[in-house]
């Protein structure tokens, strides 16, 4: 195995190089591993002392024989719903017209006279205007008018998540200022912020009324009235009414204000809960493993229901096809090279 390949598996990455940008160090030579190819990636650690882990930059405690690799952990996030303001509350006024009846009214037709028997009185008939509806005023409404208002509401939060550098696009490996020769590197890449645009209505000008005047009416009525007296004897003559139906104003007009509601719209957006970071992950590997831990390995996976392909301790491609399946639906870490970490290794051995 190279040292480039060594140096990827046992996370010989300067951890002040992970805070910013890519770096990478070359892994020290190490003895070949004596143990058999079982079909894992191999990575020992077996000429480090306890004392001389921690300034290699592997996990405190690390053991000979024992194999590492440095994952990363993506960021989690939780849904956060809100209530935006689409349209704001307003008012609206109502106009309630005025109310008439009608009446009956006795008026004077003929007033009282007197007539003379020799010579009888003489009339004449004139016209006279009845006032039968009173001047008045109504009120017209005028409806409020609204403008549309556009806003931008936070969906997401930008955040940073780590990447290898074969997975960078152009514009990535250009900001992050790769070096080609590097090999394949972690880097820590900025997504920005994503922004919706909520449309609202807001009041541009309240409701309001305006005072119409309505003109009096008014109707004709003929009457005879007295030209000359009688010249002999005078008769007194009564008046005469007729009686004419009128309208009259019951209640005048008014208005009345009804409140209109705002309106809200639900908006969610992805808050970060905790970022993306790295963090050392012991792994099964050729060194650590034997024909006997793998064997058992694949038979718990098959009793779990996921087919290994084999039992006899050799990994293939479905073998870890299968672990890989497990590990999705136990919910585990997932690995992305050829190994098998621990707390897959402890879920297998508890598989009854």
């Amino acid at each position: 195995m190279s040292p480039r390949v060594m140096s990827a598996v046992i996370g010989f990455i300067l951890l002040g190089a992970l805070s910013s940008g890519c770096a990478t160090t070359p892994a020290p030579a190490v003895a070949a591993s004596p143990a058999a190819s079982y079909g894992l990636r191999a990575a020992n650690v077996d000429y480090l002392t306890a004392s001389a882990a921690a300034p290699m930059g592997l996990p405190p405690g690390a053991q000979a024989g024992e194999c590492y690799v440095r994952a990363v952990v993506p960021a989690q996030y939780d849904a956060v719903t809100e209530q935006v303001l689409k349209k704001g509350a307003a008012s609206r006024i109502e106009v309630v017209p005025a109310q008439f009846q009608d009446v009956e009214e006795r008026i004077l037709v003929r007033p009282a006279s007197t007539r003379l028997e020799a010579v009888p009185p003489v009339f004449e008939d004139v016209e006279e205007q009845v006032l039968v509806r009173p001047a008045t005023t109504r009120l017209e409404s005028i409806p409020a008018t609204y403008t549309t208002a556009t806003e931008r509401v936070l969906v997401r939060a930008a955040y940073a998540v780590w990447k290898r550098s074969s997975e960078l696009t152009a514009t990535e490996r250009a900001q992050q200022a790769v070096d080609p020769g590097a090999g394949d590197i972690l880097c820590l890449v900025e997504v920005p912020a994503e922004y919706r645009t909520v449309t609202s209505e807001v009041l541009a000008t309240p409701a309001a009324t305006r005072e119409i005047q309505v003109p009096a009416e008014y109707t004709k009525v003929k009457k005879t009235v007295l030209k000359t007296p009688a010249a002999t004897r005078e008769i007194q003559v009564p008046a005469e009414y007729e009686t004419v139906t009128v309208r009259k104003m019951v209640t005048p007009a008014r208005t009345t204000t009804v409140e209109i509601p705002a309106e809200y719209e639900t908006v969610t957006r992805q808050v970060v809960k905790s970022t993306a970071n790295t963090e050392w992950r012991g792994v099964l590997c050729d060194n650590n493993a034997t024909p006997a831990t793998l064997a058992g390995l694949q038979q718990s996976l098959r009793k779990a229901g996921f087919d290994p392909g084999r039992d006899d301790g050799k990994v293939d491609d479905q073998t870890m096809s299968s672990i890989r399946s497990f590990q999705k639906a136990k919910g585990l870490p997932l690995d992305e090279g050829r190994y098998i970490n621990m707390a897959t290794v402890k879920a297998l051995s508890a598989t009854p």
